[in-house]
């Protein structure tokens, strides 16, 4: 057969703690994603809310979402997995729906801890073809994952009114969420009274039907002030908040911090803030210097040392930049010693600024 040329979306490993880079409002809030995720817990315990469900886990549990689907993770202190990360693109062998399920055969264990250990020997060493290596142990692990499901949901019975109405009205929250409906829109929507809406989904979910559509906006709202350059304004008109001052009052109220502040993060200088928003412009500009700064991370891929490494050369892309196709080259360093400790001192801001300003002026002119 002759070799398939197509490209494919790029399949990522990630240790568990990738997934909130930014802190634990990244899982804890109920939100939905653009590529599929394959959550493999290999120590710990926690809640997983999926598909308008709240299920516990424990070690040796897979957790399967779909893009597309409003999920939030609460992770025990001792929590250590893997994350798969699947382009929506990438055609895989996963179930069609969100699932979760305990993995209790310790040969079954061996297989996946193995396929996952085989994925990031390629990942890391990138021999030749080796995103197609990645796809194909990832399709295996998902038929492996697949298989059991299906002995497991041969004996599960059929879902309840309760629980196809909470999946309904989940489904709809992120369908919809552009259109910025509110939750008496949605009950209407799903034929039931808002009083009923909500009783379904605190019994389903743990949550509110009004809460859930808070942490969908809450997500959101954060993600843009820690990503964009957009002016507060902007981003509120972007929500569909009617003004800056309702935008800053709904931060406030839901995480006691300022915009400001909630965009810098706890614990996080304005030099670090800054490196990590400029971390997500374009490209460099042809005929830059190639100069790339990308985090260090301990084995389990904790910002332990909160440290920039600085290169003369690109380094390699990690596996954060991978997933959104981007990595920051810069153009010009003012002062080396000071860049190397912005992550801990803010008298770096200046710096950093120069050079952000110097990589808008070169892109203006290409």
């Amino acid at each position: 057969m002759p070799f398939d040329p197509t490209h494919i979306g790029e399949i990522t490993v990630a240790p568990l703690s990738q997934l909130t880079p930014d802190g634990s409002w990244q899982v804890e809030l109920a939100h939905d994603l653009t590529e599929n995720l394959l959550i493999w817990i290999t120590r710990g315990q926690g809640r997983v809310f999926l598909n308008g469900q709240q299920r516990g886990f424990g070690p040796n549990s897979a957790i399967f979402v779909p893009a597309g689907t409003l999920w939030s993770l609460e992770l025990g202190r001792q929590c250590i997995g893997q994350v798969m990360t699947i382009p929506a693109s990438t055609p895989m062998d996963f179930p069609d729906s969100a699932d979760t399920l305990r993995i209790p055969d310790a040969q079954d264990q061996a297989v996946i801890n193995s396929m996952f250990q085989a994925m990031q020997a390629e990942q890391q060493d990138r021999p030749a073809l080796w995103y197609r290596a990645m796809q194909a142990h990832g399709t295996l692990i998902a038929i492996h994952v697949r298989r059991l499901m299906a002995a497991r949901n041969s004996a599960i019975s059929k879902p309840t009114a309760a629980q196809r109405l909470a999946q309904g009205y989940c489904g709809r929250i992120v369908e919809c969420y552009a259109q910025h409906a509110s939750m008496a829109d949605h009950a209407a929507a799903l034929n039931v009274t808002p009083t009923h809406l909500t009783r379904v989904c605190k019994s389903e979910t743990g949550k509110t039907a009004g809460a859930l559509l808070t942490e969908r906006q809450l997500h959101a709202a954060r993600s843009l002030l820690i990503t964009s350059e957009l002016p507060m304004r902007d981003i509120a008109a972007t929500l569909g908040f009617g003004s800056a001052a309702y935008f800053t009052r709904f931060i406030t109220q839901h995480t006691g911090e300022t915009p400001p502040a909630a965009q810098t993060g706890p614990g996080q200088t304005e030099a670090q803030r800054l490196i990590r928003q400029f971390w997500c412009l374009p490209p460099a500009a042809p005929g830059r210097p190639n100069f790339t700064i990308q985090p260090t991370f301990d084995q389990y891929g904790s910002t332990r040392t909160r440290q920039a490494a600085l290169s003369a050369k690109p380094c390699r892309e990690s596996p954060w930049q991978r997933r959104h196709g981007r990595t920051l080259h810069w153009a010009l360093m003012p002062s080396t010693k000071a860049f190397e400790g912005a992550f801990q001192h803010s008298k770096s801001k200046n710096d950093i600024q120069n050079v952000a300003k110097y990589i808008r002026k070169v892109d203006n002119l290409h």
